[in-house]
């Protein structure tokens, strides 16, 4: 058997591709960066990291148009999305509201990716012309099963790769010049779980799929660079990291004279605490708890449960999403193969992870108009005492509860108020999900409204 608990001999058509779409003046016969995209696959399977390639699609128009255009010619810009991966620890500066500007960000940590200090998770870029969409997109399918006989039952696809989809309103006067914007990328190659405890049972797996997604309403900042999202992540060797996405826009900038206004940037995190820690907490919310649980994440970079950045436009609604697709045999009848093997007979995938989507406050604070949700702990499949009893009793699988913080609390009866600086907005006992031992742990959900 092949892994992934295919049969050797048995196969599927898999089917990859690239897609940029964009508008390009038809008056103009100069070749254009029409979008960047990573490739998924390579040579018709996933791509590695270390396989990872940049695909540039260039476009003209061959001859001039000869009629009147449908709208006036516009200069057009290009959008372009870098997401890095660095240790909790250096991204500690940021949670502290660091004054080093984003570009000298950007520009250290993109030196330190091209000699191989700091990974390069994703990269796209797509044109932008007012009134217009455009993107680019690279996937790839991935066929996995849905249920063991021991051979699989049946089979099902999907999408894997990464995609950038960008919405450029008509330009209006005396109104914010902004763009909308959507970016997704899924960590490859796919990693697959084994659903049987038993060493042999390596070859009964399910794909779990890691993917990250950012949506924001940002305003045009020609030449710039913004540190428009950020979010704690599951690294390569299962330690915590944090993934940071910088946008930049290229020239020539806009031809109608805009109204500006100050970003919103919001940081929501968890921090896992101890009984004595809390005691030790100053009485009210302030930068003084918020300094004394920064200085434990610094000691424990562990603590940092999940922590999610997001920035973009006073009163626009924007999102963050760290969506671990996990297969879980929970609840699933357990069979035993000749050889004495026990397998699941299916598996439930559980969306698992953090994510934060909020209206983005105007200035002087307003209403949490949003939610906030984040796991608290990583899954495992049952012991294999429980597949034992289960293919003995011909019962199924205990069931799964993941313990996870959600904001704001379906029975509250306020909308909680928030305000420029740190607060704790919520301090709660550790509710562990099916075989964890809280420990008297807490968590600390804290909020960071700044301008």
């Amino acid at each position: 058997m092949e892994p992934g608990g295919a049969p050797a001999g048995i196969e599927q058509p898999v089917f990859g591709s690239e897609k940029v779409w964009t508008h390009i003046p038809a008056s103009s016969r100069r070749w254009s960066l029409a979008g960047v995209v990573r490739p998924a696959s390579l040579n018709g399977r996933p791509a590695t990291p270390a396989e990872q390639r940049t695909l540039l699609v260039f476009a003209r128009a061959a001859t001039r148009s000869e009629g009147q255009p449908r709208r006036p010619s516009q200069p057009s810009q290009r959008l372009h999305v870098l997401t890095f991966r660095v240790p909790p620890g250096e991204a500690l500066p940021i949670l502290r509201g660091s004054i080093v500007p984003d570009e000298v960000v950007f520009g250290t940590l993109l030196s330190r990716a091209l000699s191989g200090e700091v990974q390069w998770i994703h990269q796209a870029a797509a044109g932008c012309l007012p009134g217009l969409y455009s993107g680019a997109e690279s996937l790839i399918e991935f066929p996995h099963p849905t249920e063991f006989r021991p051979s699989p039952g049946s089979f099902t696809y999907r999408n894997t790769g990464s995609s950038l989809k960008l919405n450029v309103p008509e330009a209006k006067p005396h109104t914010r010049d902004h763009y909308h914007l959507e970016s997704s990328h899924m960590q490859l190659p796919v990693a697959m779980v084994p659903q049987s405890p038993q060493p042999g049972g390596t070859l009964f797996s399910q794909p779990e799929d890691l993917t990250e997604t950012l949506t924001a309403c940002l305003p045009h900042s020609p030449g710039g660079i913004l540190l428009a999202g950020g979010m704690l992540v599951r690294g390569e060797n299962g330690m915590p990291m944090v993934d940071l996405t910088f946008l930049k826009m290229t020239d020539p900038p806009p031809t109608v004279t805009m109204v500006t206004a100050k970003l919103a940037t919001v940081d929501m995190a968890v921090v896992s605490l101890m009984a004595e820690e809390i005691r030790g907490l100053p009485a009210k919310s302030g930068p003084k708890q918020w300094d004394q649980l920064l200085s434990i994440i610094e000691r424990f970079p562990e603590r940092l449960v999940a922590w999610q950045r997001i920035t973009g436009l006073p009163g626009t609604r924007g999102g963050l999403k760290y969506l671990i697709e996990s297969p879980l045999p929970f609840g699933s009848k357990v069979k035993r193969c000749a050889d004495g093997i026990v397998y699941p007979e299916s598996s439930s995938f559980y969306n698992l992870g953090s994510s934060l989507t909020m209206l983005l406050p105007e200035g002087g604070g307003a209403a949490f108009d949003g939610k906030f949700e984040a796991s608290l702990e990583p899954p495992s499949i049952p012991p294999l005492e429980a597949y034992m009893t289960a293919a003995d009793n011909g019962t199924e699988l205990p069931g799964y509860s993941p313990a996870a913080i959600s904001l704001p609390d379906p029975e509250a009866k306020s909308i909680m108020r928030i305000a420029r600086g740190p607060q704790i907005i919520s301090l709660t006992p550790y509710k562990p999900g099916n075989g964890s031992d809280g420990g008297g742990k807490w968590h600390a959900v804290v909020l960071l409204l700044s301008e």
